[in-house]
């Protein structure tokens, strides 16, 4: 029987209720199983809130609260009590390492506390299965998840995971066997706690199907798979039902939440089908997969994605030689920064990066440390707070109505707009206006595009 690997996010294992429609799901899927269970619900971001140098000795107090309650109103409703003292155990832990990050932080520290979250999840999972009379056994993603020492965001490596996975996984998987194990972290060569990047356990769970060939993984959450639109944005949006790889990665480097943009790498690697589905209401959702079919022109979703920065790097003809672009990727890849958008026009070349998680790390991907750096290149000009708009979909340069549609929004933005035509299945414009001011240009381009 063929094995399935499914992922649990944070919203879908937030409450005893929530974990029970996930029990539901699991029931009614035959064969052996992975389970990757994520944190409850904003207690990672509560972990970092932690870390945070500002936070005071009161407000750690009152956040180890809320992050013990959080637990404690799910294991008050076993009946067996015997993983509270495990549960204590984790608690105590991130008291201690808490502490230790605001007298001598450390990066390794950081991840350590990070990922008390999914430990203390699953463990609570694992248990809530078994009073369900499920075979559920708790496993420690570590023991198979081989990293790098890139605190905050390593990097797995793949044949590492692989056999790994083969030598301790793979075993326990017999007949109608239930593992449960943590996304988002793992450990390095010496045993040291790592995370994959913030909201990654989309991506752990790929990984392990990866491993294990599995022939396809499913990712649960609180919405009903991949929409044409943020539904909050606009309401008519809908569910979109098969994406393509090539149309879901656009989707996940633009804008759309519901998958980390990494999960689809080890899809794409093994051909691996991905599900993405709400926990809440199971029917429908999307699947994503090769797509080998020629289908005609057209636009399937519709992407924000705010807190943008643009990087522009004038170079003197002193610097203006063949390596200049090399020198500037490996002084961003030391920086383990990534960038979406990329353009070269003479002696100027433009970068456009995601600095959405400025406020989760407290600083912006920009320090003076990186500025000075790259102003051994040439003159260096920054703009904060843009925002990007992107429409997704197949071979959309040819799409019906697709200039007409662009040049009345360009002129509706009417400020400093850059366009960038990146790939067959894409088409972004950069702007200076705030996401709520572009509301309106959404459902205008969901109506003329989409329907």
């Amino acid at each position: 029987m063929s094995l399935v690997v499914m992922k649990f996010g944070g919203s879908s294992v937030a409450t005893i209720e929530a974990m029970k429609r996930c029990v539901q799901i699991i029931k009614e899927t035959p064969g052996p199983q992975v389970i990757v269970i994520s944190a409850l619900a904003s207690v990672t971001r509560k972990l970092m809130m932690l870390s945070y140098p500002e936070t005071t000795t009161t407000e750690q107090k009152k956040i180890f609260a809320e992050i013990r309650a959080q637990h404690e109103a799910i294991l008050a409703t076993l009946k067996n009590q015997h993983i509270r003292s495990t549960l204590e155990a984790l608690l105590a832990q991130a008291q201690k390492l808490t502490a230790q990050l605001h007298q001598h932080p450390k990066p390794q520290d950081l991840d350590a506390l990070l990922a008390l979250g999914e430990q203390m999840a699953s463990l609570l999972f694992a248990e809530i299965l078994c009073t369900e009379g499920l075979p559920a056994h708790l496993f420690d993603v570590r023991t198979v998840l081989r990293t790098n020492d890139q605190f905050g965001k390593a990097e797995p490596c793949i044949a590492d995971v692989y056999h790994l996975c083969t030598e301790h996984l793979r075993p326990l998987l017999t007949d109608n066997a239930i593992i449960v194990t943590q996304g988002f972290i793992g450990a390095d060569q010496e045993g040291r706690t790592t995370i994959l990047g913030k909201e990654s356990s989309d991506y752990t769970a790929a990984l392990l199907a990866e491993a294990l060939t599995a022939k396809h993984f499913k990712i649960w959450t609180d919405v009903a798979g991949v929409y044409s639109a943020d539904p909050k944005i606009y309401e008519a949006a809908q569910a979109i039902s098969h994406l393509s790889f090539g149309e879901a990665l656009e989707l996940t480097s633009f804008g759309a939440k519901v998958l980390h943009p990494r999960t689809l790498e080890p899809a794409i690697r093994k051909n691996l089908r991905c599900y993405v589905g709400s926990s809440i209401h199971p029917q429908g959702g999307t699947w994503i997969e090769a797509n080998s079919e020629k289908t005609k022109p057209t636009i399937k979703a519709i992407s924000l994605k705010k807190n943008q920065l643009l990087l522009r790097i004038e170079r003197t003809y002193k610097t203006a030689t063949l390596n200049f672009l090399e020198n500037f990727l490996e002084i961003l890849n030391a920086r383990q920064i990534d960038f979406d958008l990329i353009s070269n026009h003479g002696l100027s070349t433009t970068l456009v990066l995601d600095d959405s998680l400025a406020e989760w790390h407290h600083k912006s991907l920009c320090s003076e440390e990186l500025l000075a750096q790259l102003r051994t290149l040439g003159k260096v000009e920054i703009t904060k707070g843009l925002t990007l708009l992107a429409l997704v979909g197949q071979d959309i340069p040819q799409c019906p109505k697709i200039k007409k549609i662009l040049s009345e929004i360009l002129q509706d933005l009417h400020i400093d707009a850059f366009y960038y035509g990146t790939s067959p299945y894409s088409l972004c414009v950069l702007t200076e206006l705030q996401p709520e001011k572009i509301y309106p240009t959404i459902k205008y381009l969901h109506q003329q595009l989409i329907g």
